[in-house]
Parts: structure tokens; C-alpha cells; sequence
């Protein structure tokens, strides 16, 4: 009977410290709306910060590099994965190491060869040649099409980017109808990918010590009913993966059905692909511990403890923060202004984010674990993409 009554009083005790926590936390609105405004402004703040610093920095061989049309020319098809890329195999092989994960040979004609993006959703059987499932190359009558005119979209009606260096434009190109020496690209002093990805590390940790600084009652105030769990901690965290997996998989399969049905084009999205950039440098590292272990911990801050503090009704919290956490994942397609696309592409953020604001809700809004489980989501996919690519 005594046992019985203990689990009666532990119940409505830890109802009423539900409600001293919510009580609590509904005084930390200020700081909820610091923290929206100060992630807004982590968009912004670091091209300014770069434009600000960039002269003093101009004569150094780490921060600057000389780039060659064909490099640049590399940069852009890796990054836009709707480009056919012309370039002399020769100037190639001197930097291929680096974009061999996001080229593909699709055409050799004698020097000079033409790339597309490996992770592009073009490769059609109509356009493609294979053999026992292998990628060929692209058909002739497919290249004779684009090169006369004809075609100017994939079969995935994405448009056909043509990527040629100035410094030795492929004869292929230049004899073609569609030639257009303003079209040409040039060489360019740029920022190096390796200053590119300590500048960003650095920036992140400065942002996420401020985002600590701005929602430590928050997180304080969290820290004692995560500490008391921790006998069911790692069960609460591997179902919350469970979770976010399972959702992502169910997400997958309706995107693939409407961009079928719209045909519309489920492409990899511009956040995703600058990461497994990031993941194919020699400074990884650094983007495995911003996606680890700072990323997670500003995300949930603002999309979790922000948005559900601010919004009273946790349904609606849930929607709104779900659906702002995708857009701003998909900022890069919002710009190019094809919303069917960014529909599309941002399911999955969205599915993300409906996810971990369930795993949020579901432990009484303690933001531990959505942190804990949005970094080991990360980490997982971090891994398989390193070890699968």
C-alpha cells in the first residue's frame, strides 16, 4: 500500500515540477527572442565579417588562391549538379583528386573530356548509356541535341548548364551552335576551401558559446530532470532515433511518389551537398564537430526551446518550427526561386524537424535529448557518407 503511495506522490510530484518548469521557463521569453533574432543575424554576420577582413587578408597563400579557369570550372559543375562540364584532360588531371567524388566522365573527345555531377538526378536511360548497370557515358544523340540547340533541359526538365574554362575551351564546344565566347569562364583569386572551413568552424564556436550565454537558464533549468533520468536516458535517446529515421524513410517514399507524379526533380539539396564537400577535404574534421557537436546544440536551442517557448500551443510549435527549420536548410533554392522544387528537396528537413520536436515534446520539452539525438543523427549520416563514398 506504501508503494502504491510512493508511486502516486513521485507522479504528481514530477507533474508539479512540470509546471514549476514551465512556469519558469515562460521567463525566459526575451531571451527566446534573442536567440531568433541572433541565428537570423549568424546568417548574415559571417559574409560581413569575411568582406570586412578580406583586404587584410589578400596576400596570404592560406587565405587566397589563384584558381584556373578549368578549376573554377570544376568548382561550379561540382556545385551545380545540372552542368556539363568541357575541360582538357591534362589541365584536369592536375586537380582531379579533389572533385573525383562529384564528377563523372561522361565524353572523351581526344584532350578533352566532359564531366557531369555524380550526385545529379539526370542520369535517364533515354540520355545515358549503361552496361550491367554502369554508367557509360552520355549518347551521342543526347550531346549532338544539347550542342545544336535542341535541347536545353534534362530529362528531368532541370536546365542544362554548360560549364567551359576560358583558358583551353573544348573545340567540341566552340565549333557547336551554342557557342558563346561571353559564356566562357574565367580564372579568379578566391578564398581557399581550407581558410573557408576554418572561418566557418570559428565562427560557429563563437556562436554557439553566445547562444549559451543568451539561453543558459533555459538550459539550466533542464539539466536537473536530464541528470535524474539516467538510468533511461540511452533508451529515450535510441527511440528518438528510431524516430527520426523511421520518418525520414516514410518521408523519402512520399517525395519520391510526388516528384514522379509532378516530375519534378528530387535533387540533393545545396546544404547537403556543401557538407559532403566539407566531408571530402583534408579539414573534415572540422565539419564532423560542427555537425556533431555545435550545429545541434544552436538548431535545438532556437528551433525547440525557442519556437515552442514562444508559441504557447505545442501543435502549432511544432508545425512552425518544423517548417522554418527546412526553409532555412534550403535557403540556396529559395533564392533560384523554383518553389516546387523547394518543396520537394525540403520535405525532408521539414520531416526533420516535425521529428525531433516530437522527441522534444515527448520528454516533457527537455532540450537535452533532441540535442543529443539531432547529433547522433548527424554522426550516423556523417559516417555512411564517409565510408560509403
Amino acid at each position: 500500500m506504501q508503494e502504491h503511495m510512493d508511486e502516486i506522490e513521485a507522479e504528481f510530484s514530477s507533474l508539479h515540477n512540470q509546471d514549476n518548469r514551465d512556469e519558469l521557463e515562460g521567463k525566459n521569453k526575451s531571451r527566446h527572442i534573442i536567440s531568433i533574432f541572433l541565428y537570423l543575424c549568424f546568417m548574415i554576420v559571417p559574409a560581413l565579417i569575411f568582406t570586412a577582413i578580406a583586404p587584410l587578408l589578400k596576400n596570404s597563400d592560406f587565405v587566397f588562391k589563384d584558381y584556373s579557369a578549368s578549376q573554377i570550372g570544376a568548382e561550379l559543375a561540382a556545385t551545380e549538379i545540372d552542368s556539363l562540364y568541357f575541360v582538357n584532360e591534362n589541365y584536369y588531371q592536375t586537380f582531379k583528386k579533389e572533385y573525383e567524388s562529384f564528377l563523372v566522365k561522361v565524353y572523351q573527345d581526344g584532350d578533352y573530356a566532359i564531366y557531369t555531377n555524380s550526385y545529379a538526378s539526370i542520369y535517364t536511360v533515354e540520355d545515358f548509356s549503361y552496361e550491367n548497370n554502369k554508367l557509360i557515358g552520355i549518347k551521342q544523340e543526347t550531346l549532338d541535341a544539347i550542342l545544336s540547340g535542341e535541347r536545353t533541359k534534362w530529362g528531368n526538365n532541370k536546365d542544362i548548364l554548360i560549364v567551359v574554362p576560358k583558358d583551353d575551351a573544348a573545340p567540341i564546344y566552340t565549333n557547336s551552335a551554342i557557342f558563346n565566347p561571353l559564356t566562357l569562364i574565367d580564372g579568379q583569386r578566391m578564398a581557399t576551401s581550407d581558410f573557408s572551413n576554418l572561418f566557418s568552424f570559428v565562427l560557429y564556436i563563437g556562436f554557439t558559446l553566445i547562444m549559451y550565454f543568451v539561453m543558459k537558464p533555459s538550459l539550466k533549468l533542464d539539466l536537473p530532470g536530464f541528470k535524474s533520468e539516467k538510468p533511461i536516458i540511452a533508451n529515450r535517446i535510441l527511440s528518438g532515433i528510431v524516430t527520426i529515421f523511421a520518418i525520414n524513410i516514410v518521408t523519402n517514399i512520399i517525395t519520391t511518389i510526388i516528384s514522379t507524379i509532378a516530375a519534378v526533380p528530387n535533387d540533393i539539396s545545396q546544404n547537403q551537398l556543401s557538407i559532403n564537400r566539407s566531408l571530402n577535404s583534408p579539414w573534415m574534421i572540422l565539419m564532423v564537430l560542427t555537425a556533431v557537436c555545435l550545429a545541434p546544440i544552436i538548431e535545438e536551442l532556437v528551433f525547440r526551446k525557442a519556437f515552442f517557448g514562444l508559441i504557447k500551443n505545442p501543435k502549432i510549435a511544432l508545425v512552425v518550427s518544423s517548417i522554418v527549420f527546412g526553409l532555412i536548410h534550403m535557403t540556396t533554392e529559395i533564392g533560384e526561386g523554383n518553389f516546387l522544387v523547394v518543396f520537394i528537396t525540403g520535405l525532408g528537413y521539414i520531416a526533420g524537424g516535425i521529428s525531433l520536436g516530437l522527441v522534444y515534446m515527448s520528454n516533457k520539452k527537455n532540450i537535452y535529448y533532441p540535442i543529443v539525438v539531432h547529433a547522433a543523427y548527424n554522426l550516423i549520416g556523417m559516417l555512411l557518407q564517409i565510408f560509403m563514398r
